[in-house]
């Protein structure tokens, strides 16, 4: 008997070697799984902000996984940033600044999320705010001192970017990049 591996695939479909199925699979997954689950929970309830950012997180390592077609093992942090200068590009000048300013984001966020079930205590969430993120960076010193975050926002950017991702892998020319997909996905 043939289990469901998302809503409109089963588990024989995932046995196919036809690099389409997969990427229809992953999208599937990727929509299925997180981001109607929360866009539900958003209409349902004005405190989803958490839950939403945990989406936008786990969706920010992952990509990188498969952008890169590697293991992020031992190299989560580096992995998050990578993905995160992506979907989300920042505007300083200091590119040492911006890695720093991720890199806390990463602390306060997402090891704060994943490890204790809550933000640490630079990350500000409203859905008021015009932006997804907003890094406040004390100038004299270079350090990230707030962390500004419009869940709503930061979900409608990486369901945007991942549109466009898959658009980039169902283009034949994309050569490498759908290699490392593929690799990705042979890896989980």
């Amino acid at each position: 008997m043939a289990m469901h591996i998302s809503r409109h695939y089963r588990d024989d479909h995932i046995k196919s070697d036809c690099f389409e199925t997969s990427v229809s699979i992953y999208e599937d997954q990727v929509r299925g799984w997180f981001f109607d689950q929360a866009r539900v929970l958003e209409k349902a309830s004005d405190h989803a902000g958490f839950i939403t950012l945990l989406v936008v997180l786990s969706y920010i390592e992952g990509h990188a996984i498969f952008l890169k077609g590697e293991d992020s093992k031992h190299r989560s942090k580096e992995f998050f940033r990578y993905a995160f200068k992506e979907i989300f590009p920042l505007s300083g000048d200091d590119p040492k600044v911006n890695d720093d300013a991720i890199d806390e984001l990463y602390d306060q966020m997402r090891n704060g999320l994943f490890h204790t079930g809550i933000t640490r205590g630079k990350v500000r969430l409203s859905y008021a705010y015009e932006t997804p993120v907003n890094l406040m960076i004390d100038l004299a010193t270079k350090m990230c001192v707030q962390i500004d975050i419009n869940p709503r926002l930061m979900l409608d950017g990486i369901e945007n970017h991942f549109s466009h991702y898959l658009m980039r892998l169902r283009n034949a020319n994309e050569t490498e990049l759908r290699e490392n997909f593929l690799t990705a996905w042979k890896m989980r």
